[in-house]
């Protein structure tokens, strides 16, 4: 089900039995839309979550290539603060990509974070136009809908690792202050915060996670053989799962939506 938010368009997916007192909104990345979190969406209705998928601007509708919408990182930052206004109770943010790094500035306002191999912005003063680069080149060698589809063996492995629903043109503006006003992350966490990095990932190499997380003082969990698509590519249940047990274990019965005596007879 899609509704909206004000301005921003969201994707619902109810609990199949609601057990949980906080919704999971579900922020996605770079160049993809929110389609990339049906999987996850699925499962976590089955286990009694609510989930809303936010629509970043510029990212909703087909856009003409030539056309590059121009929201920058301030301008997601209060569409989610929008959402999170919005939504039944306090939610559980967890972000892919670019989501994870807009989900760890916002985490204040929710009751956890969980960041799916986040961006990690550039030190200041460092070579950022080479972040960049290496952001650009490793998404393009998967997400590109500019490069032509691999032929033979090559094309199972890109149809795993292709974000579902396609791909979207990209803000220029975003793509210019991540790499040269990057945003920084200072001080611990305000939630319990989990990072999620992907064995095989070139775009967030784990150990860049793990330095983030010993910076900031959320947990990590390195996710075997994954590479940067962490909600759709193969063992994304397994993720689910590690996900799903690390918030039940962090917010513990507060979590629990209590059962009504007359549901119970």
């Amino acid at each position: 089900m899609q509704r909206t938010f004000g301005a921003p368009l969201i994707a619902t997916a109810e609990a199949e039995f609601a057990k949980y007192t906080a919704p999971i909104l579900l922020l996605h990345g770079l160049w993809c839309t929110a389609a990339v979190w049906r999987p996850f969406m699925g499962y976590f209705s089955h286990l009694g979550w609510t989930s809303h998928a936010l629509t970043l601007c510029g990212h909703g509708a087909p856009v003409d290539p030539g056309h590059i919408a121009q929201a920058g990182f301030g301008d997601h930052l209060a569409a989610v603060r929008h959402a999170i206004d919005a939504c039944e109770a306090t939610p559980v943010l967890m972000g892919h990509d670019l989501g994870a790094l807009l989900a760890m500035h916002c985490g204040r306002h929710a009751r956890a974070v969980v960041a799916l191999a986040p961006l990690i912005p550039p030190p200041v003063g460092s070579g950022r136009g080479a972040v960049l680069a290496r952001w650009r080149a490793g998404l393009a060698r998967w997400w590109s809908p500019l490069l032509p589809e691999p032929k033979g063996p090559l094309a199972v492995e890109y149809a795993a690792r292709r974000p579902p629903g396609g791909t979207t043109p990209e803000s220029a503006r975003l793509m210019d202050e991540l790499a040269y006003r990057p945003y920084r992350l200072e001080g611990e966490p305000a939630v319990p915060t989990l990072l999620v990095a992907g064995q095989a990932d070139a775009v967030s190499p784990p150990e860049q996670i793990e330095r983030l997380a010993a910076e900031t003082g959320a947990a990590v969990f390195r996710a075997e053989g994954a590479g940067h698509g962490l909600p759709w590519e193969p063992g994304w249940e397994k993720r689910v799962t590690t996900v799903h047990r690390w918030l039940v274990q962090q917010l513990g019965e507060s979590l629990l939506r209590p059962v009504d005596e007359e549901e119970e007879r």
